[in-house]
């Protein structure tokens, strides 16, 4: 992890919980990966080897420290999350739709990120 205040590049967003589908997109517990736009750039980031920060607000649940967890493990400065003691990390489920598309679906209000 990156000492604070010294990254190169802040990233500033919502962080999300991938979920597998959309029955698991209510389910705090459904196994998720870390995802949300600004989320994948810091991860992107650090990967090239640029020291980054990602700011923001996490619930206190599973998903939040699944993010938490995943950016620090990639070496994301992780020092500028809130956690939320009240409010769950955001879902989203992402899938195939039956004319070949994809279909999103969100819960994101009422979210630690949201609450920001």
């Amino acid at each position: 992890m990156e000492t604070p205040g010294r990254s190169a590049v802040v990233c500033f967003g919502e962080a999300l919980a991938l979920v597998p589908d959309a029955a698991a997109v209510d389910d705090p517990r459904a196994p998720a990966h870390a995802a949300g736009a600004e989320v994948n750039v810091a991860l992107d980031l650090a990967a090239a080897g640029v020291a980054v920060a990602w700011v923001g607000r996490l619930g206190d649940d599973r998903h939040g420290a699944l993010v938490q967890h995943t950016l620090a493990a990639a070496g994301v400065d992780t020092g500028g999350i809130g956690v939320d003691p009240d409010l769950p990390t955001g879902r989203y489920a992402k899938y195939p739709a039956p004319d070949g598309g994809t279909v999103m679906t969100y819960r994101r209000s009422g979210s630690a990120a949201s609450a920001a």
